[in-house]
């Protein structure tokens, strides 16, 4: 996904705030954070909040209860089912900022702050001139000393989405190749992640948490034929 593209998806939803006594003492918060971050320096954040584990129900952050990240005001979007969007809550990071910093208010006593670096990534090289893919086709992926298990390829079908969700294909993941396999013929964004999950360290009760780093390189209009 592009700058543009991720700006233009952030436009679209409306920030939220409260002036209240935030989250209900006997809830259990558990906090998704996701951070994507491209070659060029753009970078995206990412959150959900979710009732009790990683499993559990969405809620929005109401009644003086708040996210902010690297102290700026993130934007909300209404869910229109259990999985779309992805992500409830989401933001452009500065490109010369060198953290993710995830501020969650959960009440006006209690602050929960976790954090992940950003600069440190390594990502996969693909193919600059590649414009085709076959299934069943050695597609070179240099990793260097990237472990293959950390590392997701995947062909996105940006124009056309299932129940909200953009269809994706996954490859299988080697050494230093990929092959795709049923991928139906069309017009596709080869995307390569490098993907780190971390636990957040700063915890609402027993609910827990995450942060997941993603390292993408991407390339457009890959045909399928």
């Amino acid at each position: 996904m592009t700058a543009a593209a991720l700006t233009a998806l952030l436009a679209t939803a409306a920030g939220c705030s409260d002036d209240n006594d935030g989250v209900s003492p006997g809830d259990s918060i558990f906090q998704q954070y996701e951070v994507t971050v491209f070659p060029e320096g753009n970078k995206a954040a990412f959150a959900n909040f979710r009732l009790g584990s990683a499993t559990g129900e969405r809620v929005e952050l109401t009644d003086g209860s708040w996210l902010m990240i690297n102290a700026m005001t993130c934007y909300y979007q209404e869910p229109t089912s259990p999985t779309v969007p992805e992500f409830n809550y989401s933001m452009v990071i500065p490109d010369n900022h060198e953290e993710a910093i995830f501020t969650f208010r959960r009440s006006k006593d209690v602050e929960l702050v976790n954090s992940v670096k950003l600069g440190d990534e390594k990502f996969v090289t693909l193919p600059e001139d590649i414009k085709t893919v076959a299934n069943g086709e050695r597609i070179p992926v240099g990793l260097g000393d990237i472990a293959p298990a950390t590392v997701e390829v995947k062909l996105y079908d940006v124009s056309h989405q299932t129940l909200g969700i953009i269809d994706s294909y996954p490859a299988t993941v080697f050494a230093d190749f990929c092959v795709f396999d049923n991928v139906p013929a069309g017009t596709y964004t080869l995307a390569a992640d490098v993907v780190t999950v971390a636990p957040t360290t700063q915890n609402d009760g027993t609910a827990g948490g995450t942060i997941t780093k993603r390292a993408r390189v991407t390339r457009q209009d890959i045909k399928v034929n």
